[in-house]
């Protein structure tokens, strides 16, 4: 059995004394295609804020509308916040960020900002940054490509129900009343870009449009 990504994001998080919040993402590592953290949104509007649970605490019942944690809800509570394991698209929005404040203030007479994010999009994350850690939630939505050929969009990933490992990536292609749906193995894929938001597979694109599956049915394992 598995699960789609999409099922998942916004179902309870149930603790041993009540709900402690709601499932808002997983981050996941896209050369393992693990999932490394699973995201807690605690409270609401403009109070909220996220926490990190690793896989092992948590899991699946038959019950699809929440997943359950042994810890309580101030163990919960407790846990490192989101802030301290960024995914790569996080990491690149606060470099964007400040680097056009600290154009504005240095040299917003000599460069144009657009090619000032060139200049900063292309350099690599810092060290001690994680360049593989990846929101699903950024992720979902991404143009797929097949060597360099779009071929359609990615619309879901799909996790074991025990392993909390990404088994198979759905993809949407076609247009309008022609779309239909196929499933990839994680390990086709040869890079996640988020400056061209795409996933590429090493694959000709009539291998993606063949690789079978419905997302809407029995998931075959990768």
């Amino acid at each position: 059995m598995a699960t789609k990504v999409s099922e998942l994001l916004g179902v309870n998080v149930r603790a041993r004394d009540g709900v402690a919040g709601r499932l808002d993402d997983l981050f996941f590592d896209d050369r393992s295609w693990e999932v490394r953290f699973v995201v807690v949104r605690l409270g609401e509007g403009l109070h909220h804020r996220n926490v990190l649970l690793m896989p092992r605490d948590v899991s699946r019942s038959g019950d699809r509308r929440c997943i359950e944690t042994g810890l309580s809800r101030e163990e919960v509570a407790a846990r490192p916040g989101a802030c301290t394991h960024k995914p790569v698209s996080d990491q690149m929005k606060e470099r964007f960020h400040s680097y056009l404040l600290w154009a504005a203030d240095w040299v917003a007479g000599f460069y144009s900002p657009q090619l000032l994010a060139v200049s900063l999009l292309s350099t690599p994350l810092a060290e001690g940054d994680d360049g593989h850690l990846r929101s699903a939630h950024a992720v979902i939505g991404h143009h797929v490509m097949a060597r360099d050929i779009e071929c359609g969009h990615l619309r879901d990933f799909i996790v074991g129900d025990q392993s909390w490992r990404v088994v198979d990536l759905a993809v949407e292609q076609g247009r309008w009343t022609h779309k239909r749906m196929c499933l990839v193995s994680p390990y086709w894929v040869s890079e996640v870009s988020w400056t061209r938001s795409t996933v590429t597979f090493d694959l000709p694109r009539e291998r993606i449009g063949g690789a079978g599956g419905d997302a809407h049915g029995t998931v075959r394992s990768a």
